[in-house]
C-alpha cells in the first residue's frame, strides 16, 4: 500500500504555526493483529497493535512537496477502511 501526499502551501502553515501533521489509519475493527512496516520518505518505524485507530505525530517524517507512505504487511491481511493525514492546531 503506498500513499501519496503533497504539501506546498500548507508547509508554511506547519513551519510558522507548529502545527502537527498526524497520521490516521482505520483499520477494520476485527481485534486481529495489525502488524506492518511503514515508511514515510525513508523513515522506517513498525505498526503493531490490536486496535481498529492508529495516529502518529508525522511532522518531523514530513517535508515540503510530495511525500509518501509504505505500509508493508507483516500478516497475511492488513485490512484499512481510512488512511488521513490532518493538520491539528498546536
Amino acid at each position: 500500500f503506498c500513499f501519496l501526499a503533497s504539501y506546498h502551501c500548507q508547509f508554511q502553515r506547519i513551519l510558522t504555526k507548529n502545527d502537527d501533521v498526524m497520521l490516521r489509519i482505520h483499520f477494520v475493527d476485527d481485534n486481529a493483529e495489525k502488524t506492518a512496516v511503514m515508511n514515510i520518505n525513508g523513515i522506517l518505524s513498525t505498526i503493531d497493535q490490536r486496535n481498529s485507530l492508529y495516529e502518529k505525530d508525522i511532522t518531523s517524517k514530513t517535508r515540503e512537496g510530495n511525500n509518501y507512505i509504505t505500509l508493508t504487511p507483516k500478516v497475511n491481511e492488513l485490512n484499512i477502511v481510512k488512511l488521513e493525514i490532518v493538520l491539528e492546531d498546536n
